[in-house]
């Protein structure tokens, strides 16, 4: 299997000035050497916004293009200044007012005696408030939006009927309007919604909505930076959206101002559907805001990414990149970023926007479980491809900081086995978010902002990364393995976009898709996000899903998919569940509703739904069973189908204890092949008799890849029927008679750069006992003289508790790397006394933060290591369906 550099993770890499060529070279070397596949070259905000695509930077991007082709590694181009793709750090709108971000506004007023009175004041956008003035004056050239270009876009009343006043009074300034409306034929006391247009002639953020604006785009950012990187495999987009503005007088169910353009009333959007965004939930108004939002996002999507895409696509160029994701670093579908209406900006419409990319990819956010990976795995299949590239950035929300500060105390532990979860979850590549420049420390900003805190780890400054070819290794491997066929998913979870559209800013079903979506990853159970357009007029999601579940929608689209769901639960062994009652009403087909009557659905009370999760997770269990079976709730199972009679498994054991797998007794014979991780090679062969099992051990925070094929292959096809088994070292299990273990708590000593060595306990944390790591690096020592071996066994050292990465050594020999929380070394046979040296590497949280960052810091041995005698055993124990052995 070939390790190309589409499996490698890529990285950002992160310019807050412009580098020398040395430095580049040096960055570019680095990268390579720790195994990245990809870089892509991203100016930050203290980057001087002037020298952006200056002659400099660009010749600066030649070199960098020349050094990377010459090392083997590919390049993307990131497409922006800081990010919010489309905007070229101000170029886009030079000299081009019009495509300045323009916004529909709202309120609604009374008629009082045939007149009423209508004011929008107090714009705002408070989303990129975290970054200050600095982010004020990357957005707008004041550093203030002001606003002009007011026009009244129209008046609807509030039976929803447009209608023209015989006057209106418009008064407008930069900061907001007046509007005075006389109407004397209208019912007393009766609402109407005002609806107002201006342009924000400050701001630098575009508006999406005109294909000139992506054409301008191409012209002055992406030229450029493909004349100067001509062998970039793509142009990568970031976050592609204008400003997220509320007012005082705002009302309604949408969240914030729309994008505007009045050829958004030519191409059939009504002043009605525009005044359901002021309006409330009747089904009238929930019906025209998803006419609105389909045709609105429909039109925002054609004219910017199909207009890139056609650009791409004329010079044999890829485009990727992703929109805001509100999901990210959560389940529900509003769980993650807050603060604004995705609705009214590029995405919402995940699959349908994924159309117009070349490569489909998410972002995640800090290291723990979440939906990004599944849903773009689930996206990029319902196109037509497969897997995705996953951006993982840190935060420091996780650790109760703010966004900026980020995670400098990330261990290298915990980034490997958040990247092992993204790709078995269907990631093809983790993408770092990201590498800083190594003159960065002391670089000193003309701003406020500081390098340093732009969401770190700058993960190439971290002690642990001379450590990264491993990791990258290892990832690219497990990636390759799961390349070929597709997940076996029963479970489709549906993706309620019309009820998104329809509903406020909170649905209920954005919450609900989200306690679906954690159950059932918590409980095991392997899942696909389905969306409307796979069954709206014929079935084409994966066969092997049985069970589809309606996380909660009133909305969808087309009352033929309440036909296609009633054809789907008629299925033998399909059925259909939900979070509650059902009441689905479809927007077209059915005249003004249609309403699911008779759809068979089994109602799940919210509370029972991890309960069904795990019901469900048993039938895949037992689907499964006649392959793989594991009894341990902390391993993961990551099945994927090549063909018929042929199929891979990835098993992560997520624990820190060791595991076992078992391959059950089968009627037929099978064929089964390990695959290294560490190695890159096939491990083992093994020819599992008919009416035989096979049980296999499984390391702690490690992954076991299978090849299964059954019946075997028939005599002539190059694979040998009954391969020899390779001994190899396997772990004693707890019942084991006479398993031997030897503590090691005395002798240890620790050495701190530049400090004598000193005496040091195993069973605690260094900082416990006064130990400090300036530089997050340090070495134990220890010299031990191993007992007798047992007959038949093997010594290993065995670390049970560790914060950080041990590099192992005895006697002068390498044995291994541990990046943490678990380690077994072998120790070297020689008889006599062992000299043990682990060098210990941490992380860079007491080189960059300050004290107070650093409360619960834990680093080193924390449980005290032992010997343990292995018994040499073959990897895979065959296990006949009968008294014996084998």
């Amino acid at each position: 299997m070939l390790l190309d550099n589409a499996f490698r993770p890529a990285a950002f890499w992160f310019w807050h000035y412009l580098p020398g060529e040395d430095e580049c070279r040096e960055s570019l070397r680095d990268a390579r050497a720790a195994g990245l596949g990809c870089v892509m070259v991203q100016t930050r905000l203290s980057f001087p916004r002037a020298e952006y695509l200056s002659s400099a930077y660009l010749e600066r991007c030649r070199f960098v293009s020349a050094e990377a082709r010459a090392l083997g590694l590919d390049l993307e181009i990131y497409d922006e200044y800081n990010w919010m793709s489309g905007h070229g750090g101000g170029r886009t709108v030079q000299g081009a007012d019009h495509l300045r971000e323009r916004h529909l506004f709202w309120c609604r007023a009374p008629l009082r005696q045939g007149r009423a009175s209508f004011s929008i004041t107090g714009i705002r956008s408070d989303f990129l408030g975290f970054l200050g003035q600095e982010g004020a004056d990357w957005c707008y050239e004041t550093g203030v939006p002001r606003w002009s270009d007011w026009t009244v876009v129209g008046l609807v009343r509030e039976d929803g009927q447009p209608f023209q006043a015989e006057a209106v009074d418009l008064v407008a300034d930069e900061s907001g309007c007046r509007v005075e409306l006389g109407a004397p034929g209208l019912p007393e006391g009766g609402e109407v919604t005002l609806l107002v247009a201006a342009r924000c002639a400050t701001s630098r953020l575009v508006n999406y909505l005109l294909p000139e604006t992506a054409r301008r785009f191409a012209e002055r950012v992406y030229a450029p930076l493909l004349e100067a990187m001509p062998d970039a495999e793509s142009f990568f987009f970031d976050h592609p959206y204008a400003g997220f503005y509320t007012w005082n007088e705002q009302c309604g169910s949408v969240g914030n101002s729309i994008l505007w353009d009045d050829s958004l009333l030519a191409d059939g959007v009504t002043l009605q559907q525009l005044a359901s965004l002021a309006a409330g939930d009747s089904p009238e108004h929930c019906r025209a805001r998803v006419l609105f939002f389909r045709r609105y996002a429909t039109l925002m999507h054609r004219a910017f990414f199909g207009t890139l895409r056609s650009w791409c696509d004329m010079r044999g160029k890829g485009l990727t990149g992703h929109e805001i994701l509100p999901h990210v670093g959560a389940w529900a579908l509003r769980g993650g970023l807050k603060g604004f209406d995705p609705r009214v900006m590029p995405g919402t419409d995940y699959f349908g926007f994924d159309r117009f990319r070349t490569a489909t990819t998410v972002d995640a956010a800090d290291f723990h479980s979440q939906l990004s990976v599944l849903m773009g795995d689930s996206i990029a299949r319902a196109n037509g491809r497969s897997r995705c590239t996953v951006e993982q950035y840190a935060t420091g929300r996780e650790a109760g900081r703010p966004s900026l500060k980020g995670q400098w105390d990330l261990s290298l532990d915990r980034l490997r086995m958040q990247c092992i979860g993204h790709i078995l979850n269907g990631a093809r590549r983790v993408l770092l978010h990201a590498l800083y420049l190594p003159g960065v420390t002391a670089f000193e900003p003309a701003g406020d902002f500081e390098p340093l805190f732009d969401f770190p780890p700058g993960f190439n400054m971290q002690p642990w990364w001379r450590y990264m070819p491993l990791l990258s290794d290892y990832l690219a491997r497990l990636s390759v393995f799961l390349e070929d066929g597709h997940p076996v998913r029963t479970v489709g979870l549906v993706y309620p976009l019309a009820d998104l559209w329809a509903s406020d800013t909170a649905p209920a079903s954005a919450e609900q898709f989200g306690q679906w979506a954690q159950a059932l990853d918590a409980a095991g159970c392997a899942f696909a996000v389905v969306d409307e357009s796979q069954f709206s007029t014929t079935i084409t999601f994966a066969e092997e899903i049985d069970t589809l579940i309606l996380p909660g929608p009133g909305w969808l689209e087309q009352a033929s998919s309440l036909e296609q769901l009633k054809r789907f639960a008629a299925r033998p062994g399909c059925r259909l569940l939900s979070g509650g009652p059902v009441a689905i009403s479809a927007v077209h087909g059915g005249g003004e509703r249609s309403w699911a009557s008779g759809l068979p659905v089994q109602a799940v009370a919210v509370g029972d739904i991890p309960q069904t999760a795990e019901n469900l997770a048993s039938g895949q269990t037992g689907a499964r069973a006649m392959f793989v079976k594991t009894s341990d709730n902390a391993t993961r199972i990551t099945w994927h189908r090549i063909k018929p009679g042929h199929d891979r498994f990835a098993v992560f054991n997520t624990a820190t204890h060791w595991g076992t797998l078992d391959i059950p007794p089968a009627p037929h014979a099978r064929h089964v092949r390990l695959w290294c991780l560490e190695s890159g090679t096939w491990l083992a062969e093994c020819h599992v008799p008919a009416q035989t099992g096979a049980t296999l051990a499984l390391r702690p925070h490690d992954v076991m890849c299978l090849d299964v094929m059954s019946p075997i292959p028939p005599a002539g096809s190059g694979k040998s029927p009954v391969p020899p088994l390779p001994l190899l070292a396997r772990p004693p299990a707890v019942t084991d008679a006479g398993r031997q273990v030897v503590p090691l708590p005395d002798g240890w000593g620790f050495v701190v750069p530049e400090q004598p060595s000193r005496p040091v306990s195993t069973a605690c944390a260094l900082e416990e006992q006064g130990i400090i790591l300036p530089e997050g690096m340090g070495q134990y020592t220890l010299t031990f003289t191993p007992p007798p071996l047992p007959e038949g066994c093997v010594w290993y050292l065995v670390v049970p508790e560790v914060s950080g990465v041990l590099d192992c050594r005895m006697n002068g020999q390498t044995c291994g790397v541990s990046p943490g929380a678990y380690g077994a070394f072998a120790v070297p046979e020689d008889t006599g006394p062992v000299t043990l040296v682990f060098d210990l590497r941490t992380n860079a949280a007491r080189r960059f933060y300050p004290e107070d960052y650093l409360a619960g810091e834990r680093s080193g041995l924390t449980a005290v290591p032992y010997l343990e005698a292995w018994p040499l055993r073959p990897v895979v124990m065959l296990q006949p369906d009968r008294a014996g052995a084998v």
